[in-house]
């Protein structure tokens, strides 16, 4: 994953993350009181950014009430859940199974196309081969983004923390988790052979082995020439001379044969799954979550806090809660569109049928009204919130209705049609609005690029 500015320590990462997981889900102030962050924002200022959310996140804890301390990141996976030392008993049951592999026989004769390494040696070139290209394309494809899970109905915000939370912190977990399986299962070939070498030496002292073969559909000149293929590599570094095959069923001594196997074994499976290893251990020391990615936005709107002349933008959802994303989204714009001293502070949704005589207790200094885009507009409903919410609202350039275009999207944005569907629906919106309130587009486009988002609304 790609490096950031922002620079953590896991422990420091992972109580930013639970911070922010609590703020995102707690859109009105409930467990996180608006004054309590940006007290907490103010008091940890300072110039670097991760020294900045760490300190913020400490304040923050401080300040919580019993139950919303950072929660345990559950195990995920069964592999989550094995003892340290289990990669390294896998690796010495490796080399046990192929010190006890009992291809030499009994008899104590070695056949030549039945040995256990040749078998060992061609798996090793195919999987070496599959894992370099599958780690070429790995390196290629662009990771996804980690996004939190979407919040059931009637999923209070504790719980939400909690779900996002735990989904973040296993995905950051996850790479670190593949890099160590590779490790395992590379360092599990090496010692694998190993053992079956070391078994041939050590049987060897005490046994007089014999060198044959025997074969239904191979001549001798064929079994010549596949063994000069598999062996002549070895036989260049060592110095080595192939052996003459033997006639089918004679015996020769197998000291050379065994040399042989055993420098082949090093060079096909011991230096290729090593520098596969290798590569696997330093992918584990630098597979970290991105940071930047991560905590970005919500930095910029943590730094928004730190104004001694903070100003609210009250932000009514109509009929639904707005997923974490769209809220951070819609932050940005706010500040590029008014200010970095305005901040946003989410209400409960309006409900159904909670639409007649809804009004906020005072005068807001901004006033946003949130609706999902993919809601056909009702002149009834919505048009007369609209109306009634104008009748307290500021002045026309501090208002703004905001449309979450991330469901329509989902929904329609493949048909080829996407463009007349989007187009149709906002000017539904924007006659619905009736002037009374500026219309902003909250679609994948404003999240990606704010400040164009904001110049849309009041364009110069």
């Amino acid at each position: 994953m790609s490096r950031s500015r922002l620079t953590f320590s896991p422990e420091e990462a992972l109580r930013a993350l639970w911070v922010r997981c609590l703020e995102e889900a707690d859109a009105t102030g409930a467990l996180v009181p608006a004054d309590a962050r940006t007290s907490a924002s103010r008091e940890a200022n300072t110039e670097d950014d991760a020294a900045f959310l760490s300190r913020r996140a400490a304040l923050l804890e401080q300040k919580l009430r019993a139950g919303l301390q950072q929660p345990e990141v559950p195990a995920g996976k069964w592999i989550d859940r094995l003892p340290a030392w289990s990669p390294w008993a896998i690796v010495a049951g490796a080399f046990l199974l192929g010190w006890f592999t009992n291809e030499l026989g009994p008899s104590g004769r070695i056949n030549l196309l039945s040995f256990p390494l040749l078998g060992l040696i061609l798996w090793n070139l195919t999987v070496c081969g599959a894992s370099v290209w599958a780690d070429w394309k790995a390196r290629r494809k662009a990771a996804p983004p980690v996004s939190a899970p979407r919040r059931a109905a009637g999923m209070d915000a504790l719980a939400a923390a909690k779900a996002a939370f735990e989904a973040r912190a296993l995905a950051w977990e996850k790479p670190r988790r593949n890099a160590r399986m590779k490790w395992t299962f590379h360092a599990a070939a090496i010692a694998l052979a190993a053992g079956i070498v070391a078994g041939m030496y050590v049987r060897g002292l005490g046994k007089n082995y014999k060198a044959t073969w025997e074969s239904t559909f191979l001549e001798r000149p064929q079994v010549q020439a596949l063994t000069g293929a598999v062996l002549g590599p070895a036989s260049l570094i060592t110095g080595i001379k192939v052996p003459e095959v033997p006639k089918a069923e004679h015996e020769v001594p197998a000291a050379t044969w065994i040399h042989l196997w055993a420098a082949s074994a090093l060079l096909f499976i011991g230096i290729p799954r090593l520098l596969l290893a290798n590569m696997a251990r330093i992918e584990v020391n630098r597979t970290q979550p991105d940071y930047e990615a991560e905590f970005g936005s919500w930095l910029t709107v943590c730094r928004a806090l730190t104004s001694e002349h903070t100003l609210k933008a009250d932000v009514i959802p109509v009929h639904y809660e707005a997923e974490p994303k769209v809220r951070d989204g819609l932050r940005l714009v706010l500040q590029r569109l008014w200010g970095m001293h305005v901040g946003a502070d989410f209400h409960a949704p309006v409900g159904y049928a909670e639409e007649q005589g809804f009004s906020l207790e005072m005068r807001p200094d901004y006033l946003v009204l949130l609706f999902p885009l993919a809601t056909t507009p009702e002149s009834e409903v919505h048009g007369a919130l609209i109306q009634e919410m104008a009748a307290n609202a500021p002045e026309r350039h501090r208002r703004l209705i905001a449309l979450d275009a991330s469901g329509f999207e989902a929904r329609f944005r493949t048909l080829p049609e996407y463009p007349e569907r989007l187009a149709a629906r906002r000017a539904a919106w924007e006659k619905i609005a009736g002037g009374a309130f500026p219309v902003l587009l909250l679609d994948d486009a404003a999240r990606r690029d704010p400040a164009a988002a904001a110049r849309t609304v009041f364009p110069t």
